[in-house]
């Protein structure tokens, strides 16, 4: 039973999400389909990225990744399935595959411009359904990757924002903000070679870091690795966009303790 993942910007108050399932399960109906999220930050084409690159490994090998944050739909570019060592990624070439590449090793590429393997009467404004969806139930239910169109000599890509280190300082910034209010950032465990605090522009005081939620108090600010191997900051039982009010690119600055 192939597995399809969909991560989209679409939300879940229209029909979009349940009409790209339709078309896929009449293709396929044995598939299994598991949403990663349609909450994805509107045509925000590197928050997708982030978030799928966030699940992947968590997914056997053969998964179909279907990503839909395109807001090039309707225009030149190109969409696209990807196949790598471990799974098939069919989604708008803008970069959203970009990180999912960082993580595992690229095999090949095709566009999807084989009309064939398209609903009729595609629509200008919703490939994720004639175009996407159906070309991973084509592809779910045996169509071979080859078939769905020629092949994609080059993608677009794109890599997350480094911090800027310096001796004694580090600045980062905020990449995404998660259902719970927390801000995750481009800083990576591998950075923090020593004791540091955080400092968020705007707050009198600094953040320390810790290992979880529950080494501070409830309504505290807090930091720490997070599952995604980036430094997050969090406030226990709040809202760290809310209460600091931080959002997606704003500064995050790391100041080794001897020095504050």
């Amino acid at each position: 039973m192939p597995i399809i993942t969909l991560t989209t910007d679409f939300g879940l108050s229209d029909s979009y999400v349940a009409q790209m399932k339709g078309v896929i399960l009449s293709l396929c109906p044995t598939a299994t389909l598991v949403d990663i999220t349609h909450k994805v930050p509107a045509q925000s084409v590197m928050a997708g990225s982030l978030i799928l690159q966030t699940a992947i490994d968590a997914f056997p090998d053969g998964t179909i990744h279907v990503a839909v944050v395109d807001p090039g739909v309707g225009t030149d570019r190109r969409a696209i399935c990807v196949r790598t060592d471990r799974a098939f990624y069919i989604l708008p070439d803008n970069g959203l595959v970009s990180l999912a590449l960082e993580k595992q090793s690229f095999v090949k590429a095709v566009s999807l411009d084989n009309a064939e393997f398209h609903r009729h009467d595609v629509s200008q404004t919703f490939h994720g359904r004639d175009i996407f969806s159906a070309a991973a139930g084509h592809l779910a239910s045996g169509v071979l990757i080859d078939k769905l169109g020629s092949p994609a000599e080059s993608l677009e890509l794109f890599k997350l924002p480094d911090p800027a280190v310096a001796p004694d300082h580090i600045t980062g910034e905020v990449l995404l903000v998660d259902h719970f209010g927390n801000l995750i950032t481009n800083i990576p465990q591998s950075q923090l070679d020593k004791t540091y605090m955080v400092f968020c522009d705007g707050m009198d005081r600094p953040i320390p870091i810790n290992k979880t939620y529950a080494d501070v108090t409830e309504g505290t600010p807090v930091s720490y690795i997070g599952s995604t191997g980036m430094l997050e900051i969090a406030i226990r039982k709040g809202s760290a966009a809310g209460v600091l009010n931080r959002a997606a690119g704003d500064v995050v600055r790391l100041t080794p303790l001897d020095i504050t």
